[in-house]
């Protein structure tokens, strides 16, 4: 595989761990809120909703989405995929050649 696509694979991971992370904050700033009683149970499940509704939408996840789609499509591809991925989101170097 080029270094082209590898570091598009990589772009793709990062940009959606970001949105992730984003949305795991704004998930965690809701409950605090709910904590501090600042917000009903009933106005944090509508607030998690829209968050998660409006990050299934996003760009990252969709380019996201069409990489794990062509992973499970190709051998060769799924080995790049899945090395990055484990290098974005778990710290774990691993050379995809050797999955």
């Amino acid at each position: 595989m080029k270094p082209e696509e590898t570091n598009q694979i990589k772009s793709v991971i990062d940009k959606y761990k970001s949105k992730k992370n984003v949305l795991l904050n704004e998930r965690n700033d809701v409950e605090l809120k709910l904590r501090n009683g600042e917000i009903m149970t009933w106005t944090r499940d509508f607030l998690i909703d829209n968050l998660y509704k409006d990050f299934y939408e996003t760009t990252e996840r969709k380019e996201y989405q069409e990489l794990a789609k062509k992973a499970t499509e190709k051998d060769e591809f799924e080995k790049y995929f899945r090395s990055a991925h484990l290098l974005a989101f778990f710290n774990i170097e691993i050379d995809p050649k050797t999955l």
